[in-house]
Formats: structure tokens, sequence, C-alpha cells
């Protein structure tokens, strides 16, 4: 039987290639729409962040509007203004990675990848918008620009960084590569742009070269984003779909909402029980955990104690003798970068 040629095109777009989780925007388990703080995480792994902008407020919401073959997207609404943008003042949302997944770039050495950065955006504004990347480890920082053309209308974008050749990144769990999208920037921080290579952190470069700041600025601005990706080479190839399973599981090593059960029959006042809740998969760090909801009977104290990476304690005491209870309270785990 004669042996059919593999066409190189498509072997690139074999195995798992996406270094950002959740890029499709598919999971949100926080929330599907929030008002707009520093901080905050609508989508799963895709962190708002700004400083100054004492006026601007808005929404951060996961919308059933997408491109082609894409099911939703995170968009941003400015619903109060911001009159006046200061020099150190920017906003930004971004993909913090874990270390430990980037030791493939090379990073440090002669031999560091590529990275090829794609995406869908559409927003209310045209313009030149930032887009960086920045290495935590060791202050690297690289910056690009790109153009929406046309208002209120789908465009696909790709972006090309050449590796960091000089500043390796920790084998760890801790940050190890911000990937960043500007939605504005005060002049002290667009200033220096690196031209898609790795340079020394400065201020002047964390934005370089962004400057479209009317999304803070005019009532009802809107920008979204999907189909985000990153990854090693030169060439944007097709989005890597995963499953929705798949995705949620790696969104659940930095958040997830787990219940804790339990009955029991107390034969009097403050006596204990004690209960293990093991999480859906093992987080990135002990998390930070915080209790709501449920039906709650007969119980005096409650603890949540022994927290690790898989698996905490929940204690509880009883108020008296009697059918003690919490059912269905709800645990949120916090791990994030």
């Amino acid at each position: 039987m004669a042996l059919s040629k593999v066409n190189p095109n498509l072997v690139q777009n074999f195995g798992r290639r996406n270094l950002i989780i959740n890029g499709d925007m598919n999971v949100a388990q926080r929330a599907t729409s929030q008002v707009l703080t520093s901080g905050l995480l609508t989508c799963d792994r895709f962190k708002l962040g700004y400083a100054g902008l004492g006026q601007w407020a808005g929404t951060m919401a996961q919308v059933a509007d997408a491109p082609d073959g894409f099911g939703n997207s995170l968009k941003f609404t400015t619903t109060t203004v911001e009159t006046s943008l200061a020099a150190g003042e920017y906003a930004y949302f971004g993909q913090f990675i874990e270390a430990q997944n980037l030791q493939h770039l090379k990073f440090g050495s002669s031999s560091a990848q590529s990275l090829t950065v794609s995406f869908w955006v559409k927003s209310s504004l045209t313009g030149v918008f930032g887009q960086s990347l920045y290495t935590a480890d060791n202050t690297g920082m690289a910056n690009a620009t790109y153009t929406i053309n046309t208002a209120n209308t789908w465009e696909y974008k790709t972006i090309t960084y050449t590796g960091d050749t000089s500043r390796a990144i920790n084998n760890d769990n801790g940050e190890g590569m911000r990937v960043i999208w500007a939605l504005a920037s005060g002049t002290n921080l667009n200033s220096d742009p690196t031209d898609n290579a790795f340079e020394v952190y400065t201020d002047a470069k964390w934005n370089g070269g962004h400057v479209q700041n009317a999304l803070l600025s005019t009532d009802n601005a809107t920008i979204q984003f999907t189909g985000l990706q990153l990854e090693t080479g030169t060439v944007a190839t097709d989005f890597e779909h995963r499953s929705h399973a798949e995705e949620l599981l790696l969104c659940q090593r930095y958040y997830q909402i787990v219940e804790a059960h339990n009955r029991f029959r107390a034969h009097a006042g403050s006596q204990i029980n004690t209960n293990t809740v093991n999480y859906f998969v093992e987080m990135r760090v002990n998390p930070t955990a915080v209790k709501s909801g449920g039906i709650v009977s007969n119980i005096g104290l409650e603890a949540i104690n022994s927290l690790t990476k898989r698996a905490f304690r929940y204690e509880c005491s009883s108020s008296s003798s009697g059918d003690g209870y919490y059912l269905g309270r709800i645990v949120s785990l916090d791990a994030e970068l």
C-alpha cells in the first residue's frame, strides 16, 4: 500500500499549543457580569488591573456575542467616564501564566522560542492599542501594538515576539508570564515601545506604543475579546478548542467551588463533628476559602481548617442536642496568581 504524504501545515495544529487557559471565555465560575474593580475576574483566569482612575466605572461580562466558531466573549462597557487620564494611570486585562508551564520556551538561553499571540477583538472605537508580555521573575518586557480598523466589527489580530535569550523563567508555581491587553495608558507608561522584543522592564514600556484611551472617556464605549491564544513559533495557528470539561478542570487549579454536606446526631451542645472535603483537582497553592449559602440547623460554630492543595477539614459544633446538619454549604477556593 502506498504511503500518503503528511501535509506539514497540518502537523503544527496537533497537540496542546495554547498556553492561555479559557481563551474562548467559556468558563465563568464566579459570575457572568460584574461591576469593574481592580483585580476582578469574571471569565476565569482573566484579571482586570488598573491604577488611579477615580471616576471610571462600568461592567465586565461574559456575553454570547462572538465571531464564527466561538460561543462567548469577554466584554468591557464604560458607564461612568474618566474625564482626564493622568500620566501614571492605566487599565488593562490579561492572564498570569504559571511559571512551570513555560519551561519549554527556553528563555534565558540561545534557543529561546519565539511566541505568537492571536485573538479576536471588537470595539465601538477604532485606533491603536497596546499588547504586552511581562516576565515577573526577571522583569522582562516586550510590547507591540495592533489597530482596530472598523468599529463594532470582529477583527482577527496576530502579534509575534522574539524569544528572550537573556532572562530565564523560574521553574515553580509562581507567576511566569503576564499576557496583557491595554485598555488605557497614561503617558508615563506608553512612551517606549520595545518593537516585539524583550527588554528590561521600565514603566514607559508597560504599554509602549498604546494610543487609544477613549474607552475610558466615552460613555457606553465597549471592547470585547475572544479566541485568545499564546503559542510558540512565528505563525498563528487555528485556535485550540478544548472541551468545556477540560477547560473547567484547567481553571479549577486556580479557582473552584465545592459543596460541603454533613448531618449528625448531637448528644449535647458543643459536640464537634468533622468532615473532609476533597477538591476536583489539585490547586496551585493552599487556597483561601470563603463559605456561603446552604442550609444550616443546630450548628454553633463552623470552621474550615487544614487547608491543603487537595482538601480541607470542615469542622462544626452543635448548638444543642438533637439533629445537626449543614447541607449545600458553598465554599469558594481561590489560588489565583
